[in-house]
């Protein structure tokens, strides 16, 4: 049943320049690194990186944002991906999820902007 749903997804062509916006807008607000891994989550939900590429989703952020204060490092995110924050975002609870209260809700809200942007270009 989960690979019907996966095969009837629509597939969204996300342009190159959208995914570096996103990243440059939720970077400017990122003053924790950990809280990297809810850009990361959305980019792998949106399969722009695969799943566990912690070391790739670093590089392109050290990429993008060469003198950020606060980059990510693969083995910080991969501490993240427990409980809930190891499935799509659609599927993160508190209940089950690394950080807890206002962390939480701020770790969701950023990955669901990010993939608003990514998906309909919106902030």
């Amino acid at each position: 049943m989960a690979a019907a749903r996966r095969a009837s997804a629509v597939v969204v062509d996300i342009p190159p320049q959208r995914v570096s916006f996103m990243i440059r807008t939720l970077g400017a607000e990122i003053q924790v690194a950990r809280l990297w891994f809810s850009v990361y989550r959305a980019m792998v939900d949106k399969s722009l990186i695969a799943e566990q590429d912690y070391e790739g989703f670093c590089v392109r952020i050290a990429e993008e944002l060469p003198t950020h204060q606060h980059l990510p490092q693969s083995v910080e995110m991969s501490r993240m991906a427990v409980g809930s924050f190891a499935k799509p975002v659609v599927n993160w609870v508190e209940s089950n999820a690394p950080v807890k209260g206002k962390r939480f809700k701020l770790y969701k809200k950023t990955a669901e902007r990010g993939i608003a942007i990514l998906t309909t270009g919106e902030d």
